[in-house]
C-alpha cells in the first residue's frame, strides 16, 4: 500500500475522531479532567480526539480500505474485523512535517495504550525548535500531562517502537540534550539513544549572529562556520524552502543547495557537504541547521505583507495616545468621516469592532445587505482600508475548493472581505465550516492538509434571498439609502472638491498602527454601540 494513501485515510480516520470529542461520554471527560488536561484550549492544540467505534459505519469499508485500515491497526481481529481504538481517547503523533502517522489510544477502563498507524512519530515536534534541552518519555499521555502543567519540554515516542523508529527521526533529537524521564526503561531507552549519538553532553552553543541587511535573507555566523540563507519560501505547512550557502574560511570555498529546512533528506545531504566543507563533526553543522530553522521562520513572518510588522516608537506611542482616548469611539468615527465615509455612524463602528475582533478566539462577521450602488462596498472598502494589509484579503470571488487550499495559517486571525454574496456562493458551506468550527481540513490521495482560522468575514450582497445557516453567522445589516443620507453623500463630495486635503495617507497609517499594536484576545470588554435598524425612513429619490 503506497504510503501517502496510508497517510490520507488516517488523517480522515483522525479527524473523525476529533469531531468526535466534542460529543464524548461524560466519562471520557472525567477521564481527562482527573489527568489534568481537560483545558480545551490544550485539547485543541494537540488535535486529541475520541474513538466511539462507530467508524465502521461512516467509512465505506469494502475490501481496499478494509485492508488499508487492517494494515494501519485501525481495524483488527477476524472477517470485517472490529475498531482497535473503539472507546478510546486518541492522541496523534505526527513526523516533523506535521503529518498525522500514528494515533494511540487509551481505553477509560485503565488498561494497556493501542496503537495504530506507522513507526516514526514522535509527540510535541514543535519543542525541538524551540527547546536545546527535551525531556523524553516513552508514552505520549505522560508528556501531555506534563506539557498541561507548563512544561514546554515535554516529549514523548510511542511505547514500544523505541527500535523500530527509523535513524531518521532519532537523528532529529541529535542536536538536543535529552533527559529520559522513563524510569523503568531509562537504561535501555539510553543506551538505544546512544547507539546513535543521541544524549550525550550537548553540544557547546557558540554565539550566533545575524544580518538581516542581506537581499532577500539573512546570514548566521555560529563560532567560525557562516551561512548564508535566501529566497526563503513557503507554500504550505509541509516545506520551509532556502538556498543555502555554507561559506568556508578559504577564499571561494563554498558549498550551495535548494534544500526543504523541514526534509530530513535534504539535510542529511546538506550536513555532509557541509561539515567537509568546515572540517566539522556533522552533527555540529546538524545542530546549526536546528538554529537555522526557526531564524528562516522568523524572517519570512517578518517579510513584508506577513502577519508579523514592526512598529515604530513614534507611531507606537502616537496609537497607544488614540487608544486611551476617552472619545475613542468618536475619533474613529471622524476618520472615517475624513476618508469621505458620509453618516453610517452605527455600521461604520460595529464594522471597525469587526474587523477588530479578528484578534479574538471568537471573531465576528458582516453581511452588508442593499441595493445595488447604495454604498455598501464604500463601505466595505473604508473597513478594510483601516485594518492593516498584511491582516486584510479582499477577494471578489472564492470558488468551491479555494479555502481548503489556502496555506496552513494564511486565514488566522484575518478579516476576509468579499465583494458581493453571489463571490462566495459556490464555497457557501466552507465558508460556514471556518466561521463555527474555526478550522478546514481536507485528506487526498497525497495526504491530508489543514487551514486554521478563526477568521473574521465581511460580505456585502444585494440579495435578500439568503439561507437562514448563512445569515445565522452573520450580523446582517443594511445601509442608510434615505434622501438625507444621499444629500450628505454630494455635499461632502462637494466640500472635497473645493476644501483642502484631507491626508488620508497619515489616517490610515494610525489606525493601521493603532490595530497593531492590540494583542490577540480570548474576550472583548463589551461595547454600548448604537443599534442599527432604526436609520431614517428610506427613500431613494434625490431631490
Amino acid at each position: 500500500m503506497p504510503e501517502n494513501l496510508d497517510l490520507a485515510l488516517l488523517a480522515r480516520v483522525h479527524e473523525l475522531y476529533r469531531a468526535a470529542l466534542a460529543e464524548a461520554p461524560q466519562e471520557a471527560r472525567r477521564w481527562l479532567a482527573e489527568r489534568g488536561i481537560g483545558d480545551a484550549r490544550l485539547l485543541e492544540r494537540f488535535a486529541l480526539g475520541f474513538a466511539p467505534g462507530t467508524l465502521k459505519k461512516i467509512l465505506s469499508v469494502n475490501k481496499s480500505p478494509q485492508r488499508a485500515l487492517r494494515d494501519l491497526g485501525i481495524l483488527a481481529g477476524a472477517g470485517r474485523g472490529y475498531e482497535h481504538l473503539a472507546g478510546c481517547v486518541v492522541i496523534p503523533l505526527t513526523d516533523t512535517t506535521g503529518r498525522v502517522v500514528a494515533l494511540v489510544g487509551y481505553p477509560l477502563d485503565g488498561s494497556a495504550p493501542r496503537h495504530a498507524g506507522m513507526p516514526g512519530a514522535v509527540f510535541n515536534w514543535a519543542a525541538m525548535k524551540s527547546h536545546p534541552r527535551v525531556r523524553l518519555f516513552s508514552d505520549p499521555l505522560m508528556a501531555l500531562e506534563q506539557l498541561a502543567t507548563g512544561d514546554e519540554a515535554a516529549v514523548a515516542l510511542a511505547q514500544n517502537q523505541w527500535t523500530t523508529l527509523t535513524d531518521a527521526t532519532f537523528r532529529e533529537l541529535a542536536p538536543h540534550q535529552v533527559d529520559v524521564e522513563n524510569l523503568d526503561r531509562r537504561k535501555e531507552i539510553a543506551q538505544h539513544l546512544a547507539k546513535l549519538g543521541i544524549g550525550k553532553k550537548a553540544l557547546p552553543a557558540s554565539p550566533a549572529t545575524t544580518d538581516q541587511t542581506v537581499e532577500n535573507g539573512f546570514s548566521a555566523l555560529f563560532g567560525r562556520r557562516r551561512y548564508l540563507v535566501q529566497a526563503i519560501s513557503q507554500d504550505n505547512p509541509r516545506h520551509l524552502r532556502a538556498l543555502v550557502r555554507a561559506i568556508g574560511s578559504t577564499p571561494g570555498r563554498f558549498h550551495l543547495d535548494a534544500l526543504d529546512l523541514y526534509s530530513a533528506r535534504d539535510r542529511q545531504a546538506f550536513v555532509r557537504e557541509a561539515a567537509l566543507l568546515f572540517g566539522e563533526d556533522p552533527s555540529l553543522v546538524e545542530a546549526d541547521l536546528g538554529r537555522i530553522i526557526p531564524l528562516a521562520e522568523d524572517h519570512l513572518a517578518r517579510r513584508p505583507g506577513s502577519a508579523t510588522v514592526e512598529i515604530g516608537e513614534e507611531a507606537r506611542n502616537e496609537a497607544l495616545e488614540f487608544l486611551r482616548d476617552s472619545r475613542l469611539l468618536d475619533r474613529i468615527l471622524e476618520d472615517f468621516e475624513k476618508l469621505g465615509l458620509v453618516g453610517e455612524e452605527p455600521n461604520k463602528l460595529v464594522g471597525y469592532l469587526i474587523a477588530v475582533s479578528r484578534k479574538m478566539d471568537e471573531p465576528l462577521s458582516m453581511l452588508i445587505l442593499s441595493r445595488s450602488a447604495a454604498g455598501k462596498s464604500t463601505l466595505a472598502e473604508a473597513i478594510a482600508t483601516l485594518t492593516p494589509p498584511e491582516d486584510t484579503i479582499r477577494l471578489t470571488r472564492l470558488t468551491g475548493q479555494a479555502l481548503f487550499y489556502q496555506k496552513h495559517q494564511s486565514l488566522r486571525q484575518k478579516l476576509l472581505v468579499v465583494e458581493e454574496e453571489s463571490g462566495v456562493s459556490e464555497a457557501e458551506y466552507p465558508l460556514r465550516i471556518l466561521q463555527s468550527a474555526k478550522r478546514l481540513a481536507v485528506a487526498t490521495s497525497r495526504g491530508s492538509h489543514e487551514v486554521e482560522g478563526p477568521v473574521a468575514v465581511i460580505v456585502t450582497s444585494t440579495s435578500t434571498e439568503l439561507t437562514d445557516e448563512t445569515k445565522s453567522r452573520f450580523l446582517v445589516t443594511s445601509v442608510d439609502e434615505s434622501r438625507q443620507q444621499s444629500r450628505a453623500i454630494l455635499e461632502a463630495q462637494r466640500k472635497r472638491e473645493t476644501g483642502e486635503a484631507v491626508p488620508r495617507d497619515g489616517i490610515i497609517r494610525r489606525h493601521h498602527a493603532i490595530q497593531r499594536c492590540l494583542r490577540r484576545a480570548q474576550h472583548f470588554r463589551l461595547v454600548n454601540v448604537p443599534l442599527m435598524g432604526h436609520g431614517p425612513e428610506q427613500d431613494h429619490g434625490i431631490a
